[in-house]
């Protein structure tokens, strides 16, 4: 069994975070609906992936673009 170590982030270092998801985002969504580069299935695997991702950090508000 694996333990799971957590660490409180830091305003700048959620900033950060929320950055680079929101481009990871962008890039996803541009593959998916403009380049057409990956499946239906990927696209919602890796988005699901992304989603358990903030919820995890607690960082849910990332989708909020004033936030960036």
């Amino acid at each position: 069994m694996s333990v799971i170590k957590t660490a409180v982030l830091t305003p700048e270092q959620k900033s950060l975070l929320k950055q680079a998801i929101f481009l990871q985002i962008c890039d996803l969504q541009k593959s998916f609906y403009q380049d057409k580069k990956i499946s239906e299935r990927d696209y919602n695997d890796r988005f699901q992936k992304i989603d358990e991702l903030t919820e995890t950090l607690g960082i849910r508000d990332t989708y909020a673009y004033n936030d960036l």
